[in-house]
């Protein structure tokens, strides 16, 4: 399972991953373009942070991410055999 988490290009950690993102969603209405990452694992148990897992290119190495509920604009899951994303905001 595959999650594709979208971060507010707005907060400081959209910031960051706005030139490292996966790829970049647009948001017509704002005139916005919001990075979003390609996760293998998304956690939304903890009360202020979403843990993710997000697995680095070429490499067998992964990297844990702890974003806050403020900074993610959606979260969609994304399954492999289908072709369409199935998502929620939070």
């Amino acid at each position: 399972m595959n999650y594709l988490v979208v971060l507010d290009v707005r907060s400081p950690i959209g910031a960051i991953y706005n030139r490292k993102a996966d790829t970049n969603v647009p948001d017509a209405e704002a005139q916005l373009s919001h990075p979003a990452l390609l996760c293998s694992d998304v956690s939304i148990d903890h009360p202020t942070y979403l843990f993710a897992t997000r697995p680095l290119k070429g490499d067998k190495s992964h990297q844990s991410l702890h974003i806050p509920h403020h900074a993610v604009v959606a979260i969609y899951r994304v399954n492999e055999e289908d072709a369409a994303p199935m998502g929620f905001p939070i």
